[in-house]
């Protein structure tokens, strides 16, 4: 039979996330993890972002912690970078509870301290960063 090749996974996961369907994050995510498992970091970080963004617009109850779950295996197989994490603190931020913003504030530390430790640009956190958490402080 056939095999899926790494682009054909990109676009099928990019295809879903993007659907407007119920589920369509999930879906995205488990399609994502496969293809991981068969091509690991030769994963594009642009399809990691693409499935962060559909979990953060999901609007699922769990979505910040499945969300999560996605960028530490994107640690372990490739590299994030700032708007990933940028993509899961919106996901935090976006819940209306304390706790969820708590959560975007710590994601934010991480971050901050990955690049004044690390020195890497692409981990440099954006003004939109910022901006999300002090958003969510604000309400």
């Amino acid at each position: 039979g056939l095999t899926p090749t790494l682009p054909i996974y990109c676009d099928l996961v990019k295809l879903l996330a993007k659907s407007k369907e119920k589920g369509a994050a999930e879906r995205a995510d488990e399609i994502l993890r496969e293809a991981v498992a068969k091509f690991g970091g030769e994963v594009p970080v642009e399809t990691y972002n693409i499935v962060l963004i559909a979990w953060a617009k999901s609007g699922f109850d769990d979505a910040p912690q499945a969300a999560e779950q996605l960028l530490v295996l994107m640690d372990e197989k490739s590299t994030p970078v700032a708007s990933s994490f940028t993509t899961l603190i919106d996901a935090y931020a976006q819940r209306p509870f304390w706790e969820d913003t708590i959560q975007a504030e710590r994601v934010l530390d991480n971050l901050v301290e990955q690049f004044l430790n690390g020195g890497k640009e692409e981990l440099k956190p954006s003004i939109a960063t910022w901006t999300i958490v002090l958003s969510a402080w604000s309400r």
